[in-house]
């Protein structure tokens, strides 16, 4: 099993916001700045990487939000005041601290509530106002595989079409269900970014994770996860399934003995029509030894991951240059 990793989607409207707030509000402050960034499962190409995206709305308290085709991630936003400090930084522990505050957010229900704060990612930022160079690298904190208590993933299981792990009246079903809980997310509460999927011989069901007692019951056998999957391979999973896992591990980890995952996507078609037959199905090893319902994994044994590579495929920062927009 292997996870597409996301790639930063930086448009220059981000930059031109982030300078004005550096100049009028920011200045030589180091504190930590909230973010809001979103990510796709609506892709028109086939070969379209896992973007997570930042626009000039990143900065606002309720940042731009559609449902049907995007989900909400909030970030954190670290800006150094020279080139030295940013060289400089704990990268490890920067990541780690994101890290912990996803694993917080499983262990105490939040993510139940706020599916979104799976998907936390970081931003270390130096800016270079006079020569108008940003220097920039984006983690995506994620747990790594195998780790104590989130030891999850079969290496040996291979994602299947979604038209060839399910009848075509349950994909017709579960994409008119997940039609239904779009309509019901907010940028809040973004309950279509991780759901609970019921299969039925003739159609499928979903619920919030919130409601996970009541649609699967306290201790489990059989659990079918969906999410909203901006990945577009047909034989990979979108970066987000990683926390996603993590969080079913601490639930379920002691009752489970099949889970298979839906990763939903959907394609805009050249007629308008959503098409997701490019969704997928993968199976995870059982049981998932997780730590439990209501235990929390000890500080140490959280090992986390997710650096961005730059272009050229190494983990380092990217540089841009917006002297030209900035003039």
């Amino acid at each position: 099993m292997q996870f597409s990793p996301w790639s930063s989607t930086v448009d220059a409207s981000f930059w031109h916001k982030l300078t004005e707030q550096k100049l009028t509000q920011y200045k030589l402050a180091s504190d930590a700045i909230p973010v809001h960034g979103h990510y796709l499962f609506s892709e028109s190409a086939a070969d379209a990487p896992c973007r997570l995206c930042l626009q000039n709305s990143a900065f606002e308290s309720t940042p731009e939000f559609h449902a049907s085709t995007m989900v909400p991630s909030p970030g954190v936003l670290h800006i150094t005041n020279t080139m030295e400090d940013f060289k400089t930084a704990d990268k490890k522990a920067l990541l780690h601290e994101v890290g912990s505050q996803i694993w917080a957010d499983i262990t105490s229900g939040a993510a139940l509530r706020n599916p979104a704060l799976l998907s936390r990612f970081l931003l270390l930022v130096f800016a270079d106002l006079k020569k108008f160079n940003f220097c920039y690298w984006f983690g995506f904190p994620a747990f790594a595989l195998p780790a104590p208590g989130l030891q999850l993933v079969d290496a040996e299981r291979k994602a299947v079409p979604i038209g060839d792990a399910l009848s075509a009246a349950q994909v017709d079903g579960l994409a008119a269900a997940v039609d239904a809980l779009c309509a019901r997310a907010t940028a809040a509460s973004p309950v279509h970014a991780f759901f609970l999927v019921k299969l039925d011989d003739a159609t499928a069901s979903v619920a919030p994770l919130a409601d996970h007692v009541t649609f699967l019951g306290d201790a489990p056998e059989d659990v079918v996860l969906g999410l909203a999957d901006p990945c577009t391979l047909a034989t990979h999973a979108g970066w987000a399934l990683r926390n996603f896992l993590a969080l079913a591990a601490h639930l379920w980890g002691g009752s489970l003995k099949r889970v298979r995952v839906v990763c939903f996507r959907r394609r805009r078609q050249a007629d308008g029509a959503l098409d997701v037959s490019h969704s997928v199905v993968v199976e995870v090893a059982c049981p998932l030894p997780g730590p439990g319902p209501g235990a929390a994994a000890a500080e140490g044994e959280l090992k986390v991951v997710g650096w961005e590579k730059n272009a050229k495929g190494k983990l380092a920062p990217r540089v841009i240059n917006l002297g030209a927009s900035m003039n």
